[in-house]
């Protein structure tokens, strides 16, 4: 799962680059991978639905982001019995309740404004995950090293050895 932006820092649901799934396989991510939250109501093809919010305390996990943290579904406005939906979202989309530990959570951002743009140009976005990672990026072995997701097994792809301060 990947942050709402893409690689030229746009939202790519604003770019039109996704699926109604909220996932592409885009350049320079390598294969197939999420931007934006697919949710819909109801029994609809997508990463999640209504059915997966049956008979849960909590919405359901849908991935991880590539910080190895958990990345769950929204809070719908009817799950007010569910673990952590009265504790709010940190400016990474993520929170922490319930001794479960930090974690992301799909999230709706209201009134969007693209850098640049007029006042009158807002959306909403469907966010899986902001703009960054909170997890220690830092400490896994090349992450985005030189900017290559096709030559990192971290990200899914061939391992290339040369890889400047890469030890695959």
């Amino acid at each position: 799962m990947f942050p709402i932006f893409n690689n030229t820092l746009l939202p790519s649901t604003l770019r039109g680059e996704l699926s109604a799934s909220g996932c592409h396989v885009g350049q320079g991510g390598g294969g197939p991978h999420c931007h934006a939250d697919g949710y819909q109501a109801g029994a609809a093809l997508g990463l999640y639905n209504d059915s997966d919010y049956s008979g849960v305390s909590h919405p359901p996990l849908i991935g991880f982001g590539y910080d190895g943290i958990a990345l769950f579904g929204l809070y719908r406005t009817q799950d007010t019995a569910l673990k952590g939906f009265t504790t709010s979202l940190d400016e990474f989309g993520g929170h922490n309740h319930d001794s479960m530990g930090y974690h992301y959570h799909a999230h709706t951002v209201v009134d969007y404004q693209p850098y640049g743009e007029s006042t009158s140009y807002k959306s909403t976005l469907h966010v899986l995950m902001k703009g960054a990672y909170i997890g220690r990026t830092s400490l896994i072995p090349c992450f985005r090293g030189g900017g290559n997701f096709n030559s990192n097994k971290y990200m899914g792809g061939t391992p290339n050895t040369t890889q400047t301060g890469c030890s695959q």
